[in-house]
């Protein structure tokens, strides 16, 4: 209760197999943005550090728009199909296209999307050359399979994501200008975790939750373990914190998992710089009072929902100056 975890939000997608769990305002108002945009057909492009649930927020607008009901999203990770690949896997090929080919042919990705929602994920991997494809599919929304001659009409939402600056990438000449003002017509960024800390808490116990769960094992999580974790910069973000949940749940030997079964680098900083994890509990606990204040009518129903004294409350609020906005 004291770190505020009773009251965050969460979010289902793909009919409740995964969730999206805030409890910042950053990542409220994207939540939002992307229902809102499951409403329109507009192309997105979203941005963000790798780790920060680019997926999750695309599954969300597909989720939330008439294409989930017509069809499917089909997700391409371009960073993880060769190069030698790619076209034939984005566009299909025909029967003896090539060696090796299957003989009745094969439906690309962009024909399985069809109605449905197309994800190309970090699109900054693709070649020239296929940018040059792709970009003709966008215009046209006629797909060519590899070996064919004719087109077939698809109708497809896109929505990309990079973890790369691509106004960086096309000024070095390796992404098409013209291919990223077509994508770019909404533009998401999704914050990394360093800069809305105050969802760390939810989902670290939503993991905890899921975990327990999962391999039917029941730990007890000492506060100051989450506590411990709110000055470190999470380079690999949420999936970062995910990892680390699990690795503590799965090789704690004993019941209670406190600061001490942290491994480096978690709590390493930690330990040598005591003055810089109080400013970040005294910074994290700050913050926590503004969106509860935010989300109550009274300051009473606040300090309940904190589970602190209405004077302590008051004198907290004396105190709240110059926080930096989440």
């Amino acid at each position: 209760e004291s770190l505020g975890i009773s009251s965050y939000k969460a979010v289902s997608i793909g009919n409740g197999e995964r969730k999206i769990v805030f409890k910042s305002r950053k990542m409220s108002s994207l939540i939002d943005l992307a229902i809102h945009l499951g409403q329109v057909d507009s192309t997105v492009l979203i941005h963000g550090e790798t780790g920060v649930g680019k997926d999750l927020i695309a599954r969300l607008i597909h989720d939330c728009s008439s294409r989930s009901h017509s069809g499917k999203m089909v997700k391409i990770n371009c960073a993880a199909i060769p190069q030698t690949l790619i076209e034939s896997e984005l566009f299909g090929h025909e029967a003896g296209a090539y060696t090796g080919a299957l003989n009745n042919g094969k439906e690309g990705f962009i024909e399985l999307s069809h109605q449905g929602t197309l994800f190309l994920d970090e699109i900054t991997e693709l070649s020239l050359g296929m940018q040059s494809k792709l970009l003709g599919v966008l215009q046209d929304r006629e797909v060519i399979r590899v070996g064919g001659r004719k087109g077939k009409y698809v109708d497809i939402r896109v929505i990309a994501a990079s973890n790369q600056n691509i106004e960086q990438k096309v000024n070095e000449g390796v992404f098409r200008k013209d291919l990223f003002y077509r994508l770019n017509v909404i533009p998401l960024e999704v914050p990394p975790l360093r800069d809305r800390k105050i969802d760390i808490p939810a989902l670290f116990v939503f993991f905890c939750k899921h975990l327990e769960k999962k391999y039917q094992i029941n730990m007890n999580i000492k506060p100051e373990v989450v506590n411990q974790l709110l000055w470190y910069s999470w380079p690999g973000n949420v999936r970062e914190l995910e990892s680390l949940v699990e690795r503590l749940l799965i090789t704690v030997p004993q019941k209670n998992i406190t600061s001490d079964c942290l491994p480096y680098p978690y709590a390493e900083k930690a330990k040598k710089d005591k003055q810089t994890l109080k400013g970040m509990l005294e910074q994290y606990e700050l913050e926590l009072i503004c969106e509860t204040l935010k989300l109550c009518e009274t300051n009473t129903e606040a300090a309940e929902k904190l589970g602190i004294s209405l004077s302590s409350l008051r004198r907290k609020i004396r105190n709240l100056k110059d926080i930096p906005a989440n």
